[in-house]
C-alpha cells in the first residue's frame, strides 16, 4: 500500500475560491430574501426567520453541499480508504464552505470583509475582532451547535500556526462565555431536535481531542472551554442528592451521612488490613485480625467506585490501562463497577465476540455491575449515575470521548479523577485530583505537573497501572486452548518486506495525528542514512500504521519528505491483536514519536526485548511514558536528548549489531517490572482509601 503516491493537494485560500454542488444563485438567502420583499424595516423579524431557517438547512448538508468531501480531493478514494470519516475529522475542512454559506446569507458589502485566505484556519491572533464577528452573525441566525465546531472542534495538525491557533482558541473562549445570548443555551426541556442539535453533532471524539498534540499545557485553554459548555449547556452543571458541599478555604464534596458508620468501619478495616503505623503499605500482611466474612452484609459497607468509560467496552488502550487495577482491587473493601455508552444489547454481543473483553467483564456483567448509558442523553445519564450514589467516580480518559466527557461536568460523587487515559488535564473544576506517577512526571521541578492540571495531581510511586503482558494476553486468553499463536505468526516477507538478505524494520505504529514536521524531519534523516545499506542488498523499512482515513494535505506534506523512500515505506491499517502483535515482533527498533510518544505500543515491543529510541517531553506526561517505563528498568541508553541524538541511536541499533544484542538483552531480563506491578494495585488501593477517609468520613 502507497499511500503517498499521487497526494498533492492545495487547499483553497478563500471561501469565493470554492465552488459548491449547488450554484451560489440558488444559495444566496440574501438575494433571495430581497428578491420576496423581506428586507422591508417592517420584515425585520421575518427576515431574520428565513435567514436562520435557511442558513441551518445549509448547514444541515454542509457535508454534500461540499464537492471536496466526495471527489478526492481532500480524503483519497481507494480501496484502502473506504469509511466515510466521521464528522469531527471533516469539520476542520467543512469551516471554508460554511464561512461561504454565511456570507451568502449576508448583505453583499458585508461579504469581503469574510473572504480572506487563510481566515477558516482560526491560526491568526490578529483576525479575533472579525472571528468575534461571526459569532454575532451565527448568534443571529440560530446556529449554537455551528459556533461551537467552528471555533472550537480543534483540527488534526495540517497546516495552521499552532500558537496562533490556540491564542484565538482562547480569546473565543473569553469571548463567547461573556457573550452568550442565553436563549441559544441547549436544554434537555426543549424538544427532542433541540436537544439533540447539540449532542448528536458531537457525538465520538472531544471538540478539543487534538489539543492533547499541540505538546503543551492546556490547563488554562481547556479550563476555558469547559466553561463555555457549562455556560452554553446549563444542565451539564447538576448535583447528586446524595451529595453534600461544604464550603471551607477549600471547597470539599462530601456524603450527607455515613449512616451507622459503616462506611468509617469499612475504612477501619482496611487500614487494619494494608497500612501499618508508619504509613507504609501492609502488603497481605500476616497481623490481619478480622475475619471479614464472618461480619454480616450490615456491619460495614464498602467503597462505592465507577469507572466509567467508553473504551472500556473494547480492547483499546484505556481498557488495557486500567482493567488490571478495576478488576483487582480488594473485593473484601471496595464495590467497583464499570460505566459504558451505547445500546445494552449492542455492546453485549459486541462482548461476547472479543475473549479478551469478555473474559474481564465478565464477572461484572453476571453481578449486574455494568451499568449502560446513552451516547446522546446527557441529562438522563446524570440521573442514573445519582441514583447509584457512588463515593468516587474514575474517568479514566476525560478528553477521549464527547459522553463521558460531557458527563464529567456534573458533581455525580463526592471524590471524582481521572487519569492518563488521554494524558491531559479535564480543565474541569469537578474533577477534584489526578492519578499520575513519578515515572512519567518531571519530578525535578514538580511545579510543572502542578501548572499542568486543573485537578490536584497525586504522584504515586509505582507505575500507576497494573498492565497484563500482551504476549501473556495473547497465549492465555486471546487464542483457543492449547494453540500458540506465535507459530502461525507471519514471517516480515510475508508482510512484504523483501530483500536479498534479511530485513531491519524500523517500527513507528502509531497514530498518524501524533506526527509533526520536526518529527517527520527526523524519519527523513533516518531513511536517507540507510540507503546505503538498502542499495548493499539489507533494506532497511519503515513500518507505518494508519488507523483511520488520512486527509491528502497530511500525505502531500509527508510525501515531500519521505516520496523518494516509498519503496522502503510499508504501511499497515488497523489490525486484529494477534496480527498487531505479529507486526510488532518482526521490527528491529521502534521510534516513539515526539512530543507526544507512545505508550502501549512501547509495552508491546518491550514485550518482544525490541528497543523503542524516544525523546521525551521535558514537561508533559504524554511525552514521557517510554522514558519513564526505561528508567523504571534501571535502562538509559534508548532515552536522547535531541533529535540529533535521536537518529544517532537509531543508526547505532541498526548497524552496530552487537551493542542492539546487549541493549535487547537489558530489556528481556527487566522488562517484568512493568507487568503485573504488585505496588501499582496497592498503591491504587491505598490512594482510594485515603481520599474516602479525606471527604467521606464525617460525623453523623
Amino acid at each position: 500500500m502507497d499511500l503517498l503516491a499521487e497526494n498533492n493537494n492545495e487547499e483553497p485560500g478563500k471561501y469565493s475560491q470554492l465552488l459548491l454542488k449547488t450554484p451560489d444563485i440558488q444559495l444566496d438567502l440574501y438575494k433571495i430574501a430581497r428578491k420576496r420583499g423581506l428586507l422591508a424595516p417592517h420584515m425585520t423579524i421575518q427576515l431574520r426567520q428565513f435567514l436562520a431557517t435557511g442558513f441551518n438547512i445549509m448547514v444541515g448538508k454542509l457535508h454534500d453541499l461540499d464537492p471536496r468531501m466526495q471527489n478526492g480531493s481532500i480524503f483519497p478514494q481507494t480501496k484502502y480508504d473506504t469509511a466515510r470519516p466521521c464528522f469531527n475529522y471533516m469539520s476542520q475542512w467543512l469551516r471554508l464552505s460554511l464561512l461561504k454559506c454565511l456570507a451568502l446569507c449576508l448583505p453583499e458589502e458585508s461579504r469581503a470583509e469574510l473572504d480572506i485566505p487563510g481566515l477558516y484556519k482560526l491560526d491568526n491572533p490578529d483576525w479575533l475582532p472579525l472571528y468575534k464577528k461571526i459569532y454575532g452573525y451565527l448568534a443571529l441566525l440560530r446556529a449554537p451547535a455551528v459556533i461551537l465546531w467552528f471555533f472550537f472542534q480543534v483540527p488534526n495538525y495540517c497546516n495552521y500556526d499552532i500558537k496562533g491557533f490556540r491564542q484565538v482558541y482562547a480569546g473565543m473562549c473569553e469571548y463567547v462565555t461573556a457573550n452568550w445570548n442565553p436563549a441559544l443555551c441547549f436544554s434537555s426541556k426543549k424538544n427532542d431536535k433541540d436537544k439533540l442539535s447539540f449532542e448528536q453533532a458531537t457525538l465520538g471524539t472531544t471538540f478539543y481531542y487534538n489539543m492533547v498534540y499541540h505538546g503543551q499545557s492546556n490547563k488554562d485553554i481547556l479550563a476555558g472551554f469547559v466553561k463555555v459548555l457549562n455556560t452554553v449547556y446549563p444542565e451539564l452543571l447538576y448535583t447528586a442528592p446524595h451529595i453534600n458541599q461544604i464550603v471551607t478555604p477549600a471547597t470539599y464534596y462530601k456524603l450527607k451521612q455515613d449512616k451507622g458508620g459503616l462506611l468509617k468501619k469499612c475504612l477501619e478495616l482496611y487500614e487494619q488490613k494494608y497500612i501499618i503505623r508508619s504509613g507504609q503499605s501492609n502488603q497481605y500482611s500476616s497481623s490481619i485480625i478480622h475475619n471479614l466474612d464472618k461480619l454480616g452484609a450490615s456491619t460495614y459497607r464498602k467503597i462505592k467506585i465507577a469507572f466509567i468509560s467508553q473504551k472500556l467496552a473494547a480492547y483499546t488502550s484505556v481498557f488495557r490501562d486500567r482493567i488490571g487495577i478495576i478488576t483487582n482491587l480488594d473485593r473484601a473493601y471496595f464495590e467497583p463497577w464499570i460505566v459504558l455508552f451505547g445500546d445494552e444489547k449492542v455492546i453485549r454481543a459486541s462482548l461476547a465476540m472479543d475473549r479478551v473483553v469478555y473474559h474481564y467483564l465478565e464477572p461484572f456483567l453476571k453481578q449486574n455491575r455494568v451499568i449502560f448509558l446513552s451516547k446522546i442523553n446527557v441529562v438522563a445519564n446524570q440521573k442514573v449515575i445519582a441514583d447509584h450514589a457512588f463515593d468516587i467516580i474514575m474517568y479514566p480518559d476525560l478528553g477521549m470521548v464527547q459522553a463521558q466527557t460531557l458527563l464529567a461536568h456534573a458533581r455525580l460523587a463526592p471524590i471524582q479523577l481521572t487519569t492518563w487515559g488521554h494524558s491531559d488535564t479535564s480543565g474541569n473544576p469537578e474533577i477534584d485530583y489526578y492519578i499520575t506517577s513519578k515515572w512519567f512526571e518531571q519530578t525535578e521541578d514538580l511545579s510543572i505537573p502542578k501548572r499542568n492540571y486543573s485537578e490536584k495531581p497525586v504522584l504515586l510511586s509505582s507505575l500507576g497501572t497494573y498492565y497484563y503482558s500482551p504476549r501473556k494476553v495473547m497465549n492465555e486468553i486471546m487464542s483457543p486452548p492449547n494453540q500458540n499463536p506465535e507459530s502461525k505468526f507471519l514471517r516480515p516477507i510475508d508482510l512484504g518486506f523483501a530483500g536479498t538478505r534479511e530485513p531491519i524494520i524500523i517500527g513507528c505504529l502509531q497514530s498518524f495525528y501524533k506526527f509533526n514536521p520536526e518529527f517527520e524531519a527526523v524519519i527523513e534523516t533516518i531513511m536517507k542514512l540507510t540507503e546505503p545499506m538498502s542499495r548493499g542488498g539489507h533494506p532497511v523499512y519503515l513500518a507505518l500504521s494508519n488507523s483511520i482515513t488520512f486527509n491528502k494535505l497530511h500525505l502531500s506534506r509527508l510525501n515531500k519528505r519521505l516520496g523518494s523512500y516509498t519503496e522502503r515505506i510499508k504501511w499497515f491499517q488497523n489490525k486484529s491483536p494477534v496480527e498487531w502483535l505479529n507486526l510488532v515482533s518482526i521490527c528491529h527498533v521502534m521510534i516513539d514519536p515526539f512530543p507526544f510518544g507512545g505508550c502501549n505500543t512501547t509495552l508491546e515491543a518491550f514485550d518482544y526485548g525490541i528497543p523503542v529510541v524516544c525523546y521525551p517531553s521535558r514537561t508533559m506526561i504524554n511525552g514521557r511514558f517510554t522514558a519513564g517505563f526505561y528508567r523504571k528498568m534501571g535502562i538509559m541508553s534508548c532515552i536522547t536528548e535531541s533529535p540529533t541524538h535521536f537518529v544517532q541511536q537509531v543508526i547505532r541499533l541498526i548497524q552496530d549489531n552487537i551493542y542492539y544484542e546487549h541493549v535487547k538483552k537489558q530489556i528481556l531480563a527487566a522488562k517484568d517490572c512493568l507487568f503485573e506491578e504488585k505496588e501499582s494495585l496497592l498503591e491504587y488501593q491505598n490512594v482510594l482509601y485515603n481520599l474516602a477517609n479525606k471527604h467521606l468520613v464525617i460525623s453523623n
